[in-house]
């Protein structure tokens, strides 16, 4: 009797441990189950950026921050970077504010409030401008230059040459009387002329104007006597020629030591080599002889400074010291309707119209 019970006892036991187990087994699956079923993503930091303080009926315009104005050309000046006509510039402002101002001031007289400006006169024009918000916030000023050219530059009268060595050369009348084959003089040149060729017997290098002063230097232009002409091309392309006599009373000739056709005083001057005569230092297609036969530069390729190398226009029969008309970029004598910077570029012969392109 009492083994038998002992042993039901035992199976009771057994049992409840069995159901313990399959009940602690269901609970740690159920919890584990709605854990993951209710887990949310974590929210995201979502930052803003401090909002700007906008102006009242001009988007995009904020406080605190200075306007920006630009300048617009109408007409555009040409490649020299002149006008042939009267300018009118007009100020765009960016970033601005209801009852905001924008200054404008030429050549440092008073300043107007405006968003044109119309110019006339003849010159170079500083033009200065900058804006102003109606909270004060002030631009930095600026600055552009107007170039304007209307007329021809004017004629120079002899009187206006003025000889650095008195002993060199003196004025009789309105004709230069030269007392060496080289001599020099200074003459006041117009602010809008930006280039000047000179010619005697022989045409002398195309010289830039340096201020508002231009120095020659006169290498064995004169050997004898001889007209001098002085001609200035403006930044329009008008040009103007200046004809002086020289009378040239020296006895001695330039002196030419290698006999290589340029005088020793250029050789000397421009620091050309012992074999200067053959040497094309600008690399135009002249030798430096043919460079002084010509009167083009020895150290610029393009002495006229038209785009147009000195060598190219030669040998085509165009002036190398000439920037205007048919021997300008822009001409057409052979009538093809193609601009001699054109037909460099093709490579055709601006002289022969049967060249062109097409042909």
């Amino acid at each position: 009797m009492g083994t038998k019970a002992g042993g039901l006892w035992f199976i009771i036991l057994g049992l409840v441990g069995v159901g313990l187990c399959v009940a602690l087994c269901v609970y740690f699956v159920l919890a584990s189950g709605g854990e993951k079923g209710t887990e949310k993503a974590a929210a995201p930091v979502v930052r803003y950026a401090a909002p700007q303080p906008q102006v009242p009926g001009y988007p995009g315009a904020t406080r605190g921050r200075p306007p920006s104005t630009r300048a617009a050309f109408s007409p555009q000046p040409n490649k020299l970077g002149w006008n042939t006509t009267d300018v009118t510039l007009v100020f765009q402002v960016y970033q601005p504010t209801q009852g905001g101002h924008t200054y404008v001031k030429v050549d440092n007289a008073q300043p107007e409030d405006t968003t044109a400006l119309k110019l006339s006169a003849e010159g170079e024009h500083v033009v200065t401008f900058w804006s102003v918000d109606a909270d004060g916030a002030t631009e930095k000023q600026q600055n552009i230059t107007v170039r304007i050219v209307k007329t021809p530059p004017a004629v120079m009268t002899v009187d206006k040459l003025v000889f650095e060595n008195p002993g060199d050369a003196r004025l009789d009348g309105h004709t230069v009387v030269a007392g060496k084959s080289a001599f020099s003089f200074r003459a006041p040149i117009e602010p809008k002329v930006v280039r000047v060729l000179v010619f005697g017997s022989k045409p002398v290098l195309a010289l830039p104007t340096l201020g508002k002063e231009l120095k020659v230097d006169l290498y064995g232009m004169c050997p004898g006597d001889c007209t001098l002409t002085i001609r200035a091309v403006d930044g329009g392309g008008s040009k103007t020629d200046s004809i002086f006599s020289v009378k040239n009373i020296s006895a001695t000739p330039p002196t030419d030591a290698n006999q290589d056709e340029i005088p020793d005083e250029v050789v000397e001057a421009l620091a050309l080599s012992a074999r200067s005569a053959v040497d094309d230092p600008d690399a135009d297609g002249l030798s430096n002889a043919e460079e002084w036969q010509h009167g083009t530069s020895m150290k610029n390729a393009d002495t006229d400074g038209d785009g147009l190398p000195d060598g190219w226009e030669i040998k085509y029969g165009l002036d190398p010291l000439d920037p205007t008309g048919d021997n300008g970029a822009d001409g057409d004598p052979d009538g093809d309707k193609c601009r001699n910077a054109r037909e460099y570029e093709l490579g055709t012969r601006p002289n022969d119209a049967a060249s062109g392109p097409g042909k």
